[in-house]
């Protein structure tokens, strides 16, 4: 049964990507609520990179377009007109919903709500017509149906595939390696990339890693490329182990801020003091 429902709810974000119409109000409970949220972080992830976090709890909830289509008496005409645009498909009883994506570690990132994005959506499309970020600024339709998605380069880290991911932290790391230790870099170098947050700074009596930017937050994800090279044995009057340097790279901005090299001149138990 669980492989029928990610089968379906497959198929249905491949039709979301295609910007295919789907009638989400005819999906069970379930299935239309992974849909809503799919389609929101899907959006995020291709257009507005910044503002997509995986550990988000979203809350949503059901209603119509009856106060901006039918009431036209509640606009603001202070406002722009084309703020209050929809799609001309859309009827003032149509349904709408809402996904709100709770994040707990807005404060950390200064973010001036609970949440990362507020979406509203067309039921009988799956369309967002409404997105709102976590600093309070949002974009109605009318800028929405036309924005591009962000470049490859642009793209957080955390939003990739696994693997493009490591393939473009591998070749930050070996730039910046051979930059700093030239003597050290030997081509084919082979990476582990570790994964980790900068918790620590919640540490408050614990000396700071005075490498680390200052506009990093403890919720902020970092990485870890270590560089190994598989024939360091035949180079034992320099390298002591196959571990030859890590560099430390921010996730959100793909900043080294930290390379270390690793090489030892005497080997350890050697007999030397």
């Amino acid at each position: 049964m669980k492989r029928l429902v990610s089968f379906i709810l497959l198929l249905i974000f491949c039709a979301i990507s295609s910007m295919a119409q789907i009638d989400l109000t005819v999906l069970p409970k379930a299935e239309r609520d992974s849909a809503l949220v799919a389609i929101t972080q899907n959006f995020l992830l291709r257009k507005f990179p910044k503002w997509y976090r995986k550990d988000v709890q979203p809350v949503i909830s059901q209603g119509n377009f009856i106060p901006i289509l039918k009431w036209q008496w509640s606009r603001d005409k202070s406002v722009p007109e084309k703020y209050y645009k929809r799609p001309d498909y859309l009827k003032p009883e149509d349904v709408c919903y809402t996904v709100t994506l709770y994040y707990k570690n807005y404060m950390e990132e200064g973010f001036a709500y609970d949440y990362t994005a507020y979406s509203e959506i067309v039921g009988k499309t799956g369309e967002i017509c409404r997105l709102f970020f976590g600093s309070g600024f949002g974009h109605s339709w009318y800028y929405l149906r036309n924005v591009s998605d962000v470049p490859l380069e642009e793209k957080r880290l955390s939003a990739l595939p696994e693997a493009e991911r490591d393939s473009i932290l591998n070749a930050i790391a070996q730039k910046a390696f051979k930059e700093k230790y030239p003597d050290l870099y030997r081509e084919h170098l082979l990476p582990y990339i570790s994964t980790h947050d900068f918790s620590v700074l919640r540490i408050k009596w614990k000396r700071r890693d005075e490498s680390i930017p200052d506009y990093v937050n403890p919720a902020d994800t970092y990485y870890i490329v270590n560089l190994y090279y598989k024939d360091w044995q035949k180079e034992r009057d320099i390298f002591s182990a196959p571990a030859v340097g890590s560099v430390y790279i921010v996730e959100k901005t793909r900043e080294v801020y930290k390379v270390t090299e690793e090489r030892n001149h005497k080997l350890p138990n050697s007999g030397d003091e």
